[in-house]
């Protein structure tokens, strides 16, 4: 005999070949000769167990879930929208059945940290639905309420228009917002900056359709929109109930700590399109660049990650300014201080040894790895992952990025995921595998005991060579690491401050040769000042320009050795 759960899904087959909306549990209850309550505890459990999908409306209606993926596969609709096959597929597929309901759709309030991309995806969603509806030209209209949240009857005149004379100003009859946004969509963000009046104002014209003016009295205007809120608080302790309640889908944006590695380089990617667009030149991303991108905690969400990228970029931009090369590549120490000390204190760093369950290769290729660890790596953990089917390999190493710094994976298994450093086991044993765990375990190793000077100067160097033309590189980094040891003691440098003084030195220097190489010019003062009384930190920085001069037959003018005395402080 048929099962009673069994009985409501094969109904809701039935009736979805009538009835394309679904069923409620109203529907299934009088067909099937239950109880309400008993029909919508089966049909949750449908939900629950994957076998139908609940369409958020009034009322709430039901699909048999076979029929639904078959037909409402929305990715489509969302070409370009990051993350629509991953975190933000559920809460694309509910804000979109909520914005297609009859007759304007219902209203959404978006939630989510700072910078999580609700504006972003309001955008999406408007797009969305021009999609579904080619022949739709309606408005979007989006409009931040903190914007006059100093001055809240600006801000409601702002929202719903004014009348002449409703206050000292209004010079004219001026229209609102929500009458620019009929027959279309309104996306008020920061929604709870409104005052209480607003939000009651906001509340009766969803309810009701109608709205007045400031200033005006006997005059009701009507207009029909979809409402889209987005606030960073807690909306039930920010909205008035009444207007919190007319929210009918309350969808929450994940914070990028949530999502997956994919999706944030995939940001990545997009951000430096965006950044190539702006400098007309190609953009690319060192190996140490690129990993610390992607697996630094981002707080700031999208907002301070596209910021991160763009200072990044500019950082190269300018350290590659006289290079004939046309692209720019973006290495580790272009990125923000702030972010690299946040990845010296972040997870520990872990190789992934994957292969297929059964395998008896993977203990093996663990102590292989261990034996040949440097010194300096020996903090680095091994685990090894065994698997069933290749295509949740990259659901499986999530809960390792979240713990860990994942800084590499050796596989017996070939697959592919976005910014993650993949080793077949195969060339793992080869000199080239070997040579390129090395350079991985260097490119992600912390400094412990004060910045490593080989990697500061090997940084300098690469920035010079592609930057200067008058000069000798290996000559110039050759004399700064015998001639700086006492600046350095004495000015105790960060190691992005340190680089960025002697680029500038070196930068400074090839402009002088090449000033001094084109004319003859009156010989400049001495760059050290015999005469006067200077500072220790003058000295020391005379007796390098005086060194500088000696190799390079260039000349100093004499103020050189107390401005870089000034920049180091």
């Amino acid at each position: 005999m048929m099962q009673k759960i069994q009985q409501i899904e094969q109904f809701l087959i039935n009736y979805h070949q009538q009835n394309r909306k679904g069923a409620s549990a109203q529907i299934v209850a009088q067909s099937l000769h239950v109880d309400r309550s008993t029909a919508s505890r089966y049909l949750n459990q449908l939900v629950q167990q994957n076998r139908a999908q609940k369409i958020v409306g009034r009322p709430v209606r039901y699909i048999p879930i076979a029929i639904y993926e078959k037909s409402n596969d929305i990715t489509k609709y969302f070409p370009t929208l990051i993350g629509i096959e991953g975190s933000l597929k559920q809460i694309a597929k509910e804000a979109l059945a909520a914005c297609m309901y009859p007759p304007r759709g219902l209203p959404i309030l978006l939630t989510g940290e700072t910078g999580v991309g609700k504006s972003y995806f309001a955008k999406a969603l408007d797009q969305a639905i021009r999609s579904f509806r080619p022949s739709t030209d309606s408005p979007f209209i989006s409009f931040n309420c903190a914007e006059y949240a100093h001055n809240p009857e600006l801000l409601m005149a702002h929202l719903f228009g004014v009348k002449k004379g409703a206050f000292t100003g209004a010079m004219e009859d001026k229209m609102g917002l929500v009458e620019r946004a009929n027959q279309g969509i309104l996306f008020l963000d920061e929604i709870h900056r409104l005052p209480p009046a607003g939000q009651e104002m906001l509340f009766h014209l969803i309810d009701q359709g109608i709205y007045r003016r400031l200033g005006e009295a006997d005059v009701e205007r009507k207009a029909e929109f979809l409402l889209i809120g987005a606030t960073t608080e807690s909306p039930e302790q920010v909205l008035l109930p009444t207007l919190f309640r007319r929210f009918s889908v309350k969808l929450t944006i994940p914070p990028m700590r949530e999502r997956s590695r994919e999706e944030r380089s995939k940001y990545l990617q997009y951000f430096l399109a965006k950044e190539e667009e702006k400098i007309s030149r190609p953009i690319s991303l060192s190996a140490q660049a690129q990993t610390l991108f992607l697996d630094y905690e981002c707080p700031g969400n999208l907002g301070q990650f596209k910021s991160d990228i763009q200072l990044a970029c500019a950082h190269a931009y300018l350290r590659q300014y006289h290079s004939s090369d046309s692209g720019i590549r973006v290495e580790g120490n272009d990125l923000p201080t702030t972010l690299k000390m946040k990845i010296k204190m972040n997870r520990p760093r872990l190789i992934v040894i994957i292969c297929h369950k059964g395998e008896d290769t993977a203990l093996s290729i663990k102590n292989w790895v261990m034996e040949h660890l440097p010194e300096e790596d020996q903090d680095v953990q091994i685990s090894i992952l065994e698997v069933d089917q290749t295509e949740f390999i990259t659901s499986l190493l999530q809960p390792f990025h979240q713990k860990y710094h994942l800084i590499a994976v050796i596989s017996t298994i070939m697959f592919h995921v976005d910014g993650i450093f993949f080793l077949s086991a195969l060339e793992l044993y080869q000199p080239y595998g070997l040579k390129r765990l090395r350079e991985r375990l260097y490119a992600t190793r912390t400094k412990r005991d004060g910045p490593d000077d080989e990697h500061i100067f090997e940084t300098i160097y690469h920035g010079i060579i592609e930057t200067v033309t008058h000069f000798n590189p290996k000559r110039f980094i050759d004399l700064l690491k015998k001639e700086s040891v006492p600046l350095r003691e004495a000015f105790h440098w960060e190691p992005d401050k340190e680089i960025g003084i002697w680029m500038h030195v070196g930068i400074y220097t090839d402009q002088l040769l090449k000033k001094q190489s084109s004319q003859k010019q009156e010989t400049n003062k001495p760059a050290h000042k015999s005469n006067e009384e200077v500072s220790k930190e003058i000295q020391l920085w005379e007796q390098l320009l005086h060194e500088l001069e000696k190799t390079f037959h260039v000349r100093y003018p004499s103020s050189t050795a107390e401005d870089l005395a000034r920049l180091s402080q």
